[in-house]
C-alpha cells in the first residue's frame, strides 16, 4: 500500500527508502528538547538539529525506541506529530550511506531487530547527561559514564543505531557506538558527503496563528501520549 503525507511546506518526493537509511529527528519545542539539543551542541558548534534516532529495517518499516523499540509504519513517521501540540507535525532528515550493498543493508536488518521489544535504557540516559554536563564544565568532549556498558545492553535510541554499524559493518560515526549521540551522528553523516546524502526531509508546519492551543490543552495532549506510548 502506498505511503500518505498531508501536503505542506518542506515534504520532498517521497523516495524508496532502503534498509539501513537512518532517520535524524528534529526537537520538538518542549523542555526535553531544548536541554538536550544545548549539552549535545558542542563548543563550536551551531544549534543542534537532531535529538532522537531511528532507523529503516525495510522499504516501509522502521526500527525506533520510545520507551520500548518497537516497529512503526512509514505514514508514522511520516505523519508524526509535536507531543505538546498535534497541530505541528515533527521533521526530520533521512539519510543513506550510498556505498552499502544489498546484502551489507540485510545484515544491518538483522542486527537492528536484535533490539525489538528492548527498554529504554535510564541508565544510559543518565549516563549521557552526566558526561554531557562534564563536557559544559570543561568545554571539551569527555566519555567517561557513558563507557559503563560498552557493550549497549542498555540503550538509548541513538545506541541501537550506533551499535548496529558498529557490529554489523565495523563502521563508526567518529566515536565509539557507546558514546554516540544523535548530534554526533548528524555531524558525521553532513560532514562525510562522499559516504552520505540526505535523500530526504520533511520540515514541520508552521504555527497556524488561528489555532493557538490553550497550554492546558497542550499538556492534555503530552500526558495522552505519555500514556500511549507506556501501553506500546
Amino acid at each position: 500500500m502506498a505511503s500518505s503525507v498531508t501536503e505542506s511546506p518542506g515534504v520532498a518526493t517521497i523516495p524508496q527508502f532502503q534498509a539501513g537509511d537512518i532517520i535524524l529527528f528534529a526537537g520538538e519545542d518542549d523542555l526535553y528538547s531544548k536541554v538536550g539539543g544545548w549539552l549535545m551542541r558542542g563548543e563550536q558548534e551551531g544549534p543542534t538539529y537532531a535529538v532522537h534516532t531511528a532507523q529503516f529495517v525495510g522499504p516501509e518499516a522502521v526500527l525506533e525506541m520510545d520507551f520500548v523499540a518497537k516497529l512503526k509504519s512509514l505514514d508514522e513517521v511520516l505523519n508524526r506529530r509535536y507531543k505538546l501540540d498535534m497541530w505541528k507535525r515533527r521533521g526530520f532528515e533521512v539519510w543513506r550511506c550510498e556505498t552499502l550493498s544489498q546484502e551489507q543493508r540485510e545484515v544491518l536488518s538483522r542486527y537492528a531487530l536484535t533490539y525489538l521489544n528492548v527498554k529504554f535504557s535510564m541508565l544510559r540516559f543518565l549516563a549521557h547527561l552526566l558526561d554531557n554536563l562534564l563536557c559544559k564544565a570543561v568545554r571539551r568532549n569527555i566519555f567517561f559514564f557513558r563507557r559503563i556498558d560498552p557493550e549497549g545492553h542498555r540503550p538509548v535510541c541513538s545506541s541501537i543505531t550506533a551499535f548496529v554499524y558498529d557490529r554489523a559493518l565495523d563502521y563508526r560515526f567518529g566515536v565509539e557506538p557507546a558514546c554516540a549521540d544523535p548530534d554526533h551522528i548528524h555531524d558525521w553523516v553532513m560532514s562525510h558527503p562522499d559516504e552520505w546524502a540526505r535523500i530526504f526531509y520533511l520540515e514541520e508546519y508552521g504555527e497556524d496563528p488561528a489555532r493557538k492551543i490553550p497550554k492546558l490543552v497542550r499538556m492534555a495532549n503530552f500526558c495522552k501520549e505519555l500514556v500511549r506510548m507506556a501501553r506500546q
